[in-house]
């Protein structure tokens, strides 16, 4: 298969995902009127081991080698921050290992000769605010980038995921015809003239619940989906923040924006995190969830064993050592 733009992923039939009106769906996912159960809930352990990496960094400065951190961008933090110091990359990894639950899921991950590098790591990346200032470009040297919605109004990366009708019609007159477009299957065939858009790949598991059903999954967690069928070693989750910081804030990058004008308050996070955990719960490969310091991972996500939190420093310090290895 080949790396990039053009690609083309195990192509599932084009069934109907299921009957329902857009409009009433979007309502409901967007406030169901109650909390998540457990979704702010962190272990001790996993809470601790946030920002390890980054506070490592911040207490050794002895190796006066270093380059700017391509993950970050910005004033966002301190200088500290934005600056790796290479000499310190195999100290912070050999520690992070020694404690199992305290990883943040970026130490040394096993290469073997014959695997591709372009699909060892998949990034999907969500629209949380959390992510405003993080430099996305230089995953695409690291692997493959599935953007979610109107990112591609932002970034050039090969595939993207457009659930709703309106939103993947503005990607198909807006982007390249080698940058693949992925939407539902109930109107896969509406985009017929466009031989980029593609229809989503069928879940990999069978439920019972009313969000197990395809057509009440969002395009975060069919980004899910289709970075699973690249079979890569670990699946990273950026800006999928769930909460906002602040109360009763609406927190996605594009609100108020073309398409987004409909969000006029928080959207329930219980589908989303229900629907991711059961493809963390396949355990086929390790995924990575990269968010800002402090942020709480749902336990129903947490006690998993191949699901790991990381921080946004973290997150650009593995970019380096990952552009440094190859150079």
């Amino acid at each position: 298969m080949a790396a990039h733009g053009g690609s083309d992923l195990p192509q599932p039939d084009l069934s109907q995902a299921g009957e329902g009106d857009t409009a009433a769906d979007t309502a409901f996912v967007a406030h169901s009127g109650k909390d998540v159960e457990g979704s702010t809930r962190q272990t001790e352990e996993i809470d601790q081991a946030t920002g390890h990496v980054a506070c490592e960094i911040q207490k050794n400065k002895k190796d006066e080698q270093r380059i700017p951190a391509l993950g970050w961008s910005g004033c966002q933090g301190p200088a500290w921050h934005r600056e790796i110091w290479i000499g310190q990359l195999s100290h912070i990894l050999q520690e992070a290992a020694q404690h199992p639950r305290d990883r943040q899921g970026t130490e040394e991950i096993p290469e073997t000769k014959e695997e591709s590098r372009m699909t060892k790591f998949v990034s999907i990346i969500g629209n949380g605010e959390s992510r405003l200032g993080f430099d996305l470009i230089p995953l695409k040297k690291i692997g493959e980038v599935i953007g979610c919605n109107a990112q591609f109004r932002d970034y050039n990366f090969d595939y993207f995921v457009c659930a709703d009708r309106h939103m993947c019609q503005e990607a198909a007159n807006t982007v390249g015809k080698n940058t693949i477009i992925y939407t539902r299957q109930k109107w896969h065939k509406e985009f017929a003239m466009w031989s980029n858009v593609r229809s989503l790949p069928d879940l990999p598991y069978q439920g019972t619940e009313r969000a197990d059903e395809p057509f009440h999954w969002g395009t975060g967690p069919y980004a899910g989906v289709v970075a699973l069928n690249f079979k890569p070693k670990v699946i990273f989750m950026i800006g999928f923040d769930l909460h906002a910081a602040e109360k009763d804030k609406v927190n996605n990058i594009y609100k108020n924006s073309k398409g987004y004008e409909y969000i006029k308050r928080p959207v329930d996070p219980s589908y989303w995190i229900h629907q991711f955990e059961k493809l963390m719960a396949l355990d086929t490969c390790r995924w990575i969830v990269v968010n800002r310091e402090g942020w709480q991972m749902p336990a129903e996500w947490a006690k998993h064993k191949n699901v790991f939190q990381e921080s946004y420093e973290g997150m650009a310090q593995f970019i380096n050592k990952e552009l440094t290895k190859s150079k």
